[in-house]
Parts: C-alpha cells; sequence; structure tokens
C-alpha cells in the first residue's frame, strides 16, 4: 500500500518537475491539478505518464527505455506484443518473408537491363503505417512551430533589427536552436548540472544574435569557445536569464 502511494507520489514530482523544466512553473501547477482530477478521480493517468516520462528524460537525465518503465510500466510490458504486431504487419504488406533473416521480393521488373525490386502494399497496411508516421510528424511539427513561433514574436515585440528577422530561414533558425541547446545540454551532463529550459531558450536567443550580426562561421566559433568556457567555468550569469517561447 505504502509502496503504490510512494511510486504515485514519485510519478506527479517527476512530472511536475519535468513540466516546471519544458514550460515553466505555472503550467507545472495547472498540469499537476490536472493530472490529480483526471487521474484519480476521471481513471485518466495519460497526462501523469506523460510528464513523469518528460521529467525522467529531461531533468534526471534518464535513458528514454528506464523513462518509459518508470512512467508507465504496463506499457512498457506490452512492447514486445506491439512489436510482433508491426513486424506481421510489416511482412504482410511487403510481401515479403522476413523469417529465418531473410527477405523474399514477391515480383521483380526489369528496368534498363537491371532488375529493381518491386513491392505491392495493401491499402489497409499502408493506411495504418502512414497515420503512425503522421502522428510522429504532426508532434515534431507542432515542437518546431512552437520554436519558431517564439522567437519570431519576441523578435517583433523587443522592435526592429533584433534577430531572428527575415535574414535567418525557418529551418536555420531551428538548426541553431538545436546545435545550442544541445551542445550546452551535453556540457550540463559532464558538470553533473541541468539547465532549465527557459535559460536554454535565452541562450538560443543570444547565438541568434550573433548569427545574424557576424555570421555562421564566427557563430560557431563562439558557440565551441562559450561551451568550453561553460565547462571550464560554469555558466556565465547573463545566461541565467529565463526565456519563454509560449
Amino acid at each position: 500500500m505504502f509502496a503504490i502511494f510512494g511510486y504515485q507520489l514519485a510519478l506527479l514530482y517527476a512530472g511536475f518537475v519535468g513540466v516546471e523544466d519544458w514550460v515553466g512553473g505555472g503550467w507545472a501547477w495547472g498540469w499537476l491539478i490536472g493530472s490529480i482530477v483526471l487521474g484519480y478521480m476521471l481513471r485518466f493517468t495519460l497526462p501523469i505518464a506523460v510528464g513523469a516520462f518528460i521529467g525522467a528524460v529531461e531533468v534526471f537525465r534518464w535513458h528514454w527505455i528506464v523513462a518509459i518503465i518508470f512512467a508507465a510500466p504496463e506499457f512498457a510490458l506490452g512492447v514486445p506484443y506491439v512489436l510482433a504486431g508491426l513486424l506481421e504487419m510489416l511482412r504482410r504488406s511487403t510481401g515479403s518473408d522476413t523469417r529465418g533473416g531473410r527477405v523474399n521480393v514477391a515480383k521483380s521488373d526489369r528496368v534498363g537491363g537491371r532488375i529493381e525490386p518491386s513491392f505491392k502494399y495493401q491499402a489497409a497496411d499502408n493506411n495504418a503505417g502512414e497515420k503512425s508516421g503522421g502522428m510522429l510528424s504532426q508532434a515534431q511539427s507542432a515542437a518546431a512551430r512552437v520554436i519558431v513561433v517564439g522567437y519570431r514574436d519576441i523578435a517583433r515585440r523587443m522592435g526592429q533589427g533584433v534577430a531572428p528577422t527575415n535574414k535567418t530561414s525557418d529551418s536555420r533558425l531551428l538548426e541553431i536552436y538545436k546545435a545550442v541547446a544541445e551542445a550546452f545540454r551535453a556540457a550540463a551532463d559532464r558538470r553533473g548540472e541541468h539547465i532549465k529550459a527557459e535559460c536554454l531558450n535565452f541562450i538560443v536567443w543570444k547565438f541568434l544574435q550573433i548569427e545574424e550580426m557576424y555570421g555562421t562561421d564566427l557563430f560557431e566559433k563562439h558557440l565551441h569557445y562559450e561551451v568550453e568556457k561553460y565547462l571550464r567555468d560554469g555558466l556565465r550569469p547573463d545566461y541565467r536569464e529565463e526565456l519563454s517561447l509560449i
């Protein structure tokens, strides 16, 4: 009884710090209240599992497999069955046999003197694959949209000449965000520290200014310098400012 209660408290704590790190304290309290209402009154526990997974991965820095086992053990136990079903669906949809480590193509076409494999997909299974791939694509697109819109709204509010301007494309903005965030997170792991998401947002914003003022070459050199400085001396005081994109 006490073990179950302790585990549920651990899930709520992990979810709270994960959401707080991701979008801020106000949203974290909203998540906590909503999760308690949905999870313990309406028996809908998905928000708790998602929040606990985010906290385990982003704050506790656990491997994603361990995070899934912690946040949703019932899902982890069902993974082998899901994978078996996906493999069977793939085998049927391609008309091929993957048993025994071989792939037997059902049909081949001769094109320009070469033998090209020709796969026939069943409409139902293909639609299922498109749906699963579409959900992942939609999630990635939504996250990218938050980043792009967030920084451009900030630039518009701060006035003319503040990056990102039209000089920086959306794709380049996302590249800068990924490069800076991943570099500082890796350095934080080496130091045994954690940088809040809002601080990373601000650090990325600083590097967006450098990219537009001085170009990509100096941006890359300055990123290397600042990461090395962080590893050696700790995070600069002016990098501790928080910036929300939402």
